[in-house]
């Protein structure tokens, strides 16, 4: 008699959208420091040109350089913040997307053995072996399985004991 997990969950945007997030970390690899100096330096260019705009319209509200600024620090965070907000909102309005996609639509079953993995819903049905599995890993909102370059969000809640089930998943993917 082989071991068997089920689970019977409806999509949810927020742990597609963890998914999302923690699978292009996963597909960065080595290169996430790069990405991440590259990330920063983009937000700080952003800032600084946030700085110079609101500069530029102080300037002309004051009529002086030194007078204009003491308000330039206003612009930097606005850009800054409006900046990292339209980053999130685009991950946000894929996840909502796919979770209401015929894809990811009703009732979704989730079976795992020692064998490999079988998500279905009404409309599709995914199947593969531990061996195509890249990853697994238990976030704050969902359980993650990334799958060559896709990725299958579970969410937390739909899983009785969230660490033990990630275990067992991680166990049988070892010994494949």
């Amino acid at each position: 008699m082989t071991d068997n997990i089920s689970v019977t969950y409806q999509a949810s945007a927020p742990a597609i959208a963890e998914g999302i997030r923690v699978a292009g970390v996963w597909m960065l690899g080595p290169y996430r420091p790069l990405q991440s100096a590259a990330a920063l330096l983009v937000t700080l260019l952003v800032g600084l040109g946030g700085a110079g705009l609101y500069f530029a319209i102080a300037l002309r509200a004051t009529g002086t350089a030194k007078a204009a600024l003491p308000y330039v620090w206003i612009g930097t965070v606005i850009a800054i913040v409006f900046f990292i907000a339209v980053q999130n909102w685009s991950i946000r309005r894929l996840a909502r997307h796919a979770a209401a996609s015929t894809y990811c639509s009703g009732t979704q079953t989730a079976d795992f053995d020692e064998t490999g993995m079988v998500i279905r819903n009404a409309h599709s049905h995914w199947q593969t072996n531990w061996a195509a599995v890249d990853k697994i890993g238990l976030g704050k909102t969902g359980l993650i399985i990334g799958v060559a370059g896709l990725v299958f969000a579970i969410p937390r809640e739909a899983l009785d004991d969230p660490q033990a089930t990630e275990a067992k998943l991680r166990t049988w993917k070892e010994a494949s």
